[in-house]
C-alpha cells in the first residue's frame, strides 16, 4: 500500500488504528501499535515517537521505534542521542505548532532545518512527515515517518495521519481519571459526530447504544433500535450476490464465536429504505477474564461507490456489445462498398458508384445510432415533470410522418429527462410506420403505473417479443436494428422497465413502467 491509499485503505487502517489505541495497556503501547500499524500497512518504512520531558522543556527520544536493518538501526543509535528543545529539527518545529509538517527529501534540506540529515542519508531515508499526538490542546508527543524515496506532499495523507494523532491523543486523555467524566461525554459527541456509524451490541446481539449516524445508514429510528430489542438478526445482510447471509456468518455473531475482530467485510443491508452497500468493521469489548460483553460495530455506507461499480461494469459490458454489433453490421455494407469499388475501377457508371454511395450512408447511419445509443445509457442525474402529451406531440411533428395518425389518449405527468423522453417516443413511434406503414395509427396513453405506445399495424409474434431489444434486431430492409435498443437505454437510464405485447388491433403494443 503507497502513501497515497484508497479510501477503504485509510478507513481500514483508522479503524485498526482505534481498536489498538482502545484496547491497549498504557499509553507508550499506544502509540508503539500505532507505528508498527502505519509502517506496516502502508510505504514508511521506518518510524519513532518524541515524547515531551517537562523537566528539561525539550523531546526527548521514547524507546518506541519501528523498522529493520543495519541502516537503520544505525540512525536509530543517533536518534539516541539527539533531543529537540521547541521549534528545532522536524519534531522540535511540530511540538511547537501543533500542525503535520512533510519534507518530500530530506536529503535536500540544510543541517540546521533537519538535523540527522546526514544520518538520514546515510540510512537512505527520504521523505518525513511529523505528527503531533494533541491532548487538550497539548502537544504531549510526536510521531515520525520516514519512506525510502522521495515523496511529495500528499494531502489525503495528511489528514489521515492528522486523525491517527488525534486517537493517540484520546489514550493520553483516558488515563486521566480525574477527567472519566469528560472523556465520556466527549467521546460520546465524537461519535455522534463521526462521519460512520457506531452500532453497540450486548451478547444477545441486541442494540444498547447507536449514533444519528448509524440510524440513517440503517434507515431506522433510534426508538426502533433501542426500544423495541431490535437485534443482529433483524438486519437482513446480503453477500455481493444480492443472496442474504446466513446468521452465523453475521459479523456480530463472527465475533461473539472466535472473540477476534472481523474487519473490512462489504455487505449488503436491506433496509426500509431500499438496499445499500457497507463496509463493516466489528470487535469485541472483553472483561478482565477475556469474555466479550460487547461488540462494536463501524459500519460505513458504500452504496454509492457500489452503484458506480455496478454502472462501471454495466458501462464496459454495453461497450463489449457496441463493438461487437458495430463489427457484424458494418461488415455487410463495407464488402458492397469495397465490391462496387472494384466494379467502379472497370466500368465508373453512376449505378456502381450509387451502390457505394448507398453503402456509406447505411454506415453512416449505423455509426450515429451507435452513438446515439452510447448517449443514451448514462443514468438519469436530474430529471424534471414533463407532460405526456406534449412530448408525444413534440416527438410526432419532429418525424412528420405524412399520412400516419397520432392519437393521444390522456395525458399523464412523466418525472423524466425531457429529451430522451422525446427521442424514446421518437423511436417507438418510427417503428410503428417502419413495421406498419405509412398510414399506420399510433395511439399513446397513460396506464396504471406508467404509459404506452401501440400501433394498429401487423404486430410482433410473442416469439421475437424478448428479442427485439436485442442490439442489431430488425426486420426492415432500412432498419439498423439500433432504434429499440435505444429506447431499452433509455428506460434503463431512468431506472424503468418496459415490455412489448400485443393489443386488440393486432398490432405492436409497449408499455412503460415508471413507477
Amino acid at each position: 500500500m503507497s502513501t497515497g491509499t484508497n479510501s477503504v485503505g485509510n478507513y481500514e487502517l483508522l479503524h485498526e488504528v482505534a481498536q489498538a489505541v482502545a484496547s491497549a495497556d498504557s499509553f507508550e503501547a499506544a502509540l508503539a501499535d500505532t507505528v508498527a500499524l502505519v509502517c506496516r500497512s502502508t510505504a514508511w518504512m521506518y518510524g519513532e515517537v518524541w515524547t515531551v520531558d517537562a523537566d528539561r522543556d525539550e523531546l526527548v527520544p521514547s524507546d518506541v521505534w519501528y523498522g529493520s536493518g543495519d541502516a537503520v538501526a544505525a540512525f536509530r543509535r543517533v536518534t539516541e542521542q539527539t533531543t529537540f528543545p521547541a521549534t528545532v529539527g522536524l519534531p522540535g518545529r511540530v511540538w511547537a505548532t501543533g500542525e503535520v509538517e512533510w519534507i518530500p527529501d530530506v536529503s535536500d534540506t540544510s543541517p540546521e532545518f533537519f538535523i540527522r540529515a546526514t544520518a538520514a542519508q546515510d540510512a537512505g531515508l527520504k521523505a518525513a512527515v511529523g505528527v503531533p499526538i494533541v491532548d487538550l490542546d497539548e502537544v504531549i508527543a510526536v510521531l515520525v515517518f520516514f519512506t525510502g524515496e522521495p515523496k511529495p506532499t500528499d494531502e489525503r495523507w495528511v489528514r489521515l495521519v492528522s486523525t491517527i494523532g488525534i486517537l493517540g491523543g484520546l489514550y493520553a486523555r483516558k488515563e486521566r481519571v480525574a477527567e472519566l467524566a469528560e472523556q465520556a461525554e466527549e467521546l460520546e459527541e465524537r461519535i455522534e459526530a463521526s462521519p460512520v456509524g457506531v452500532v453497540v451490541f450486548d451478547p444477545e446481539k441486541r442494540v444498547v447504544d447507536v449514533n444519528a449516524q448509524a440510524t440513517q445508514i440503517l434507515g431506522l429510528a433510534e426508538a426502533d433500535l433501542r426500544e423495541t430489542g431490535y437485534d443482529e438478526r433483524r438486519l437482513e445482510y446480503l453477500d455481493s450476490e444480492g443472496h442474504p447471509v446466513e446468521q452465523d456468518e453475521m459479523p456480530v455473531a463472527r465475533v461473539l464465536e472466535t472473540g477476534s475482530p472481523v474487519r473490512g467485510s462489504q455487505l449488503g443491508l436491506a433496509t426500509p429504505q431500499g438496499d445499500r452497500w457497507l463496509l463493516v468493521n466489528a470487535a469485541p469489548v472483553t472483561d478482565d477474564r477475556g469474555v466479550v460483553e460487547e461488540v462494536v460495530v463501524v459500519i460505513e455506507d458504500m452504496t454509492s461507490r457500489h452503484s458506480w461499480e455496478e454502472e462501471i461494469e454495466r458501462q464496459n459490458e454495453r461497450l463489449s456489445q457496441f463493438a461487437s454489433a458495430v463489427s457484424h453490421d458494418l461488415r455487410n455494407p463495407l464488402s458492397t462498398a469495397a465490391t462496387a469499388l472494384a466494379l467502379a475501377r472497370e466500368d465508373p457508371s453512376d449505378r456502381n458508384f450509387d451502390m457505394v454511395e448507398r453503402a456509406l450512408g447505411r454506415m453512416d447511419a449505423i455509426i450515429d445510432d451507435v452513438l446515439q445509443l452510447a448517449r443514451e445509457g448514462r443514468t438519469v442525474i436530474s430529471p424534471t415533470a414533463v407532460s405526456l402529451a406534449a412530448m408525444a406531440g413534440q416527438a410526432w411533428e419532429s418525424i412528420q410522418p405524412p399520412d400516419a395518425t397520432l392519437e393521444v389518449v390522456g395525458d399523464l405527468t412523466v418525472v423524466a429527462d425531457p429529451d430522451r423522453l422525446q427521442r424514446l417516443l421518437e423511436n417507438l413511434f418510427r417503428n410503428s410506420i417502419e413495421h406498419g406503414g405509412p398510414a399506420v395509427t399510433v395511439r399513446i396513453g397513460a396506464t396504471a403505473d406508467g404509459f404506452f405506445v401501440e400501433d394498429d399495424g401487423p404486430g410482433i409474434p410473442a416469439a421475437e417479443r424478448d428479442t427485439v431489444f436485442e442490439l442489431g434486431y430488425t426486420t426492415g430492409d432500412s432498419g439498423t436494428g439500433f432504434g429499440l435498443a435505444i429506447v431499452r437505454e433509455i428506460v434503463n437510464a431512468h431506472d424503468w422497465e418496459i415490455c412489448v405485447t400485443g393489443n386488440d388491433a393486432g398490432g405492436a403494443r409497449f408499455e412503460v413502467t415508471v413507477g
